[in-house]
């Protein structure tokens, strides 16, 4: 019993030791690149640290997140930048995830696939949402370029949902924009070009917006 516990405790050094030296190399990237944006980057108790930095109307967040347990399940490690887009209509929500068991039993379960018209991407990607002619708007052919760039086998995923935010007094619903890889990276190039798609993506959103596209698609 007692080398059992010798056992416990050096593992659970062995992975303190080795956030604590994520979290470093993370904090030098994420600092980096607040430089480059004039960003804020915040110190986050027990996990790694927080960039935020605004792009046009919105304020981009960039960090990671390791994998463990939650109320719902496992959740897996990722390396992410996100924004929120109050207000966005739920008509353009989606989810583009490689394929996986987990989007198999969801397609199973009757989540809806979409066409892209793009069929090498679609054989990587499990594309879910509600309007396929408004997502190949927002997704264009050089964006999806970009997502396939990520080596296979990654967990690159780039969703549009609705998800509940704290503003520091009371909870709100607001659609998010979050492209992710699933794994906590050391790397500046996978912050920076995770920065690039989430930026594009919220061009084509706000240019479609803008063009009022929504209700056009739908009749296209």
């Amino acid at each position: 019993m007692q080398l059992l516990w010798v056992v416990l405790i050096l593992v659970l050094l062995a992975g303190y030791l080795l956030f604590r030296k994520e979290r470093k190399r993370i904090d030098a990237i994420l600092e980096r690149i607040a430089l480059e944006r004039k960003g804020v980057v915040r110190r986050v108790f027990g996990s790694y640290s927080q960039l935020s930095f605004h792009y046009k109307s919105v304020e981009i967040q960039v960090s990671a997140m390791a994998g463990g347990s939650t109320g719902g399940g496992m959740r897996a490690s990722q390396t992410f930048a996100q924004f929120s887009f109050p207000g966005y209509p739920k008509e353009a929500f989606f989810r583009v995830r490689e394929k996986s068991l987990q989007a198999l039993v969801e397609g199973l379960l009757g989540a809806r696939e979409l066409s892209l018209g793009d069929p090498g991407f679609e054989e990587r990607f499990s594309i879910q949402g509600r309007d396929g002619t408004l997502l190949r708007r927002i997704l264009t052919p050089e964006i999806r370029q970009k997502i396939a760039a990520f080596p296979e086998g990654e967990g690159i995923s780039v969703c549009l949902e609705q998800v509940r935010f704290f503003d520091g007094k009371s909870w709100e619903d607001h659609p998010r924009l979050r492209v992710s890889r699933s794994k906590v990276s050391t790397r500046v190039q996978d912050y920076t070009e995770l920065i690039g798609i989430a930026e594009e993506i919220y061009d084509r959103m706000a240019s479609l917006l803008e063009r009022r596209s929504f209700a056009l698609a739908s009749s296209c």
